[in-house]
């Protein structure tokens, strides 16, 4: 049985000024190794959700915990605590803050007390890991977003955590850099990190993920494997989401070709074209 890592236990986040919670006792848990897609509409509290799980926001109530040890908040426990978990935000100017793309990723490094020889190090095999090494002196302010966002993920990941949150990274990016995304996402939990990633993409989550969470109104209200939540199509509806449109097209040929239930869904057109091979022999 896979680890529980992050975990949050009746958790209660208002913001200040704020009418009701963001957060209204939120109880759920992250399995180590899984590819976790977070789903609920705007204001549901996925952002939030994911300040508080790196340790930016503190909860009014409830407990938050990594591997059944409660997080603390002050600088050397979050320090430690984020070096288990890493936060990419949804708009990368908000962490880049150094001058080129090799000095932005380094200055997290150095908060980290390594030695020099280590920093050197692990920022050549960052570099090389994102393909970033031809603008690893380029200025900051020359990249396009989808570079942006390519170096702030390589900064979160030269800390190396266990645990890496994003908060709708395929925002504005189009589809081939959507792809690239997809590619260093697929490295990335191959080498053994646990991925959470809030979107509004059903569409991506459906390829993506193997776990979907939903939030609605500040609570989990549904987690499953894809096939189990988006069978659920009427209480998608009731929270004013919709099914993935390969979901569809599929469930539309299961039904006009009479073609068995157990059949594997697709998530992603070439599994489609494979099984629809399959079934005209």
């Amino acid at each position: 049985m896979s680890e529980k890592l992050l975990k949050f236990e009746n958790v209660y986040y208002t913001y200040p000024g704020g009418q009701k919670p963001a957060l209204n006792g939120l109880n759920f848990s992250i399995t180590a190794t899984k590819k976790i897609a977070l789903l609920g509409q705007n204001g549901s509290g996925k952002s939030t959700l994911l300040f508080l799980a790196d340790g930016l926001y503190k909860p009014q109530k409830g407990q938050i915990s990594w591997a059944r040890e409660r997080l603390k908040y002050d600088r050397y426990s979050l320090n430690q605590w984020r070096q288990k978990i890493g936060l990419s935000f949804q708009d990368p100017e908000q962490q880049l803050v150094a001058g080129t793309v090799a000095e932005d990723i380094a200055y997290g490094l150095y908060n980290l007390k390594l030695s020099q020889a280590e920093i050197k190090q692990r920022l050549g095999q960052i570099l090389a890991e994102f393909g970033l090494q031809d603008l690893a002196d380029q200025p900051l302010h020359h990249l396009s977003l989808g570079q942006k966002r390519r170096v702030a993920l390589a900064g979160v990941m030269a800390r190396q955590p266990e645990l890496l949150l994003l908060d709708e990274p395929t925002a504005y990016l189009d589809s081939v850099q959507t792809g690239n995304l997809l590619e260093e996402l697929e490295r990335i939990h191959a080498a053994g990190t646990t991925l959470l990633i809030a979107t509004h993409d059903i569409n991506f989550a459906y390829q993506w993920a193997d776990w979907i969470l939903i939030l609605h109104e500040g609570k989990m209200v549904m987690s499953g494997e894809a096939q189990d939540i988006f069978s659920q199509r009427s209480s998608l509806a009731e929270l004013h989401l919709d099914v993935p449109i390969l979901w569809e097209v599929w469930q539309v040929l299961v039904s006009s070709l009479s073609l068995p239930n157990t059949m594997h869904f697709p998530k992603t057109i070439r599994q489609l074209e494979e099984q629809l091979q399959q079934i005209a022999g």
